[in-house]
């Protein structure tokens, strides 16, 4: 193995290139030291408000292990969300049928109700779940 010296701005930049040493580098930001410091003071103050909650939390009693009913909380939600799509499809059934209702019988207002319906729709099978990604 063979140890070199370090390279100097002259072997690292092509000839003429603008070179920047490290001292130099300090007067281009002025105040990039203060902002340093004001970096690690603020992750700190973050890390010790977090701590800061961990104890009241541990101190209220929560131990971090699931209280004794909760697999049937569990279930519950595995349940809802396996039936989410029967859920859904009977509920936009229902709004569907009440405005082909609404539409036959010449409603004025059930244009403006079924553009809003599709609208919601979209928003629901498009927009939150792209947001939630």
């Amino acid at each position: 193995m063979t140890h070199t010296t370090a390279p100097t701005p002259d072997t690292v930049a092509p000839a003429g290139a603008p070179v920047v040493v490290l001292e130099e580098a300090w007067k281009l930001a002025p105040g990039a030291g203060q902002l340093a410091a004001a970096t690690t003071a603020l992750v700190a103050l973050a890390l010790l408000a977090h701590a800061q909650l961990l104890s009241g939390l541990k101190a209220a009693g929560l131990t971090g292990t699931p209280p004794p009913n909760s697999a049937l909380i569990t279930k519950l939600i595995g349940d809802l969300t396996s039936n989410w799509l029967w859920l859904v499809g009977t509920g936009v059934g229902l709004v569907l049928v009440l405005l082909g209702g609404m539409l036959a019988f010449g409603s004025r207002s059930a244009p403006d109700v079924l553009f809003r319906v599709i609208a919601g729709i979209g928003i629901i099978l498009v927009v939150i779940p792209s947001a939630l990604a």
